[in-house]
C-alpha cells in the first residue's frame, strides 16, 4: 500500500486580497474599509507590504450579503446654483462670462436660420418694450388727472394756505 498524504488546502500567504476585494467580501465599500483601517478596527486582518494593504479573507461571510440594494457609495452632490438671469454678480466680468456661456449654449441648440433672425428679433422686442413703457407712463398721467380726492384734510394754519401771502409773527 502506498502511503498517501492527504493535504488540506492551506493558503501559504493568507494576505492576498486588495481593499476592493476585501470590501466586496464584507459587503461594504472600499472607503468603509479605509475608514476602519484609519480607526484601528482591522487589527490582525491586514498587512502593509510593498506600499499596498493586503487583507486576509474574513472568517465568516454575512448571511444577507446578496440582499443589499441601492448604492454602495454616495453619489456626487449636485449644487443648484440658481437663476443666472437675476443673479447678483460680484463683478461685471463674472456676469459677462455667464452671458457668453448662455449664448454659446443657445448657438448650438438653435439652427442657423433662427440665429440669423436673432438681431432683428431683439430690435423688435426693444421697440415693443419702449412702446409698453410709454403706454404705462401715459396711463399713469391720465389716471392722476382723473383722480379726485374724496377724503382729504386741510390744515388752514399752515403757511401760504389759500394765498401767496406769508405770515410773520408779530
Amino acid at each position: 500500500m502506498a502511503n498517501f498524504i492527504i493535504m488540506k488546502k492551506t493558503n501559504l500567504n493568507p494576505y492576498d486580497l486588495n481593499r476592493t476585494e476585501y470590501a466586496e467580501l464584507l459587503g461594504i465599500t472600499p472607503n468603509a474599509v479605509r475608514m476602519r483601517l484609519r480607526h484601528g478596527k482591522l487589527e490582525g486582518e491586514y498587512k502593509f507590504a510593498n506600499g499596498k494593504y493586503l487583507f486576509k479573507a474574513p472568517e465568516t461571510v454575512r448571511a444577507n450579503q446578496d440582499l443589499t440594494t441601492g448604492q454602495k457609495t454616495t453619489l456626487k452632490k449636485i449644487y443648484r446654483r440658481g437663476n443666472h438671469y437675476k443673479a447678483h454678480y460680484p463683478n461685471e466680468a463674472f456676469r459677462k462670462h455667464n452671458e457668453i456661456k448662455m449664448l454659446a449654449k443657445l448657438k448650438y441648440s438653435v439652427d442657423e436660420d433662427v440665429q440669423a433672425l436673432m438681431p432683428e428679433a431683439v430690435e423688435i422686442a426693444r421697440k415693443k418694450k419702449l412702446e409698453r413703457l410709454q403706454q404705462l407712463q401715459n396711463d399713469l398721467i391720465n389716471n392722476r388727472s382723473r383722480q379726485t380726492n374724496y377724503v382729504s384734510f386741510y390744515n388752514e394754519s399752515s403757511r401760504g394756505y389759500g394765498s401767496n401771502l406769508s405770515f410773520s409773527k408779530s
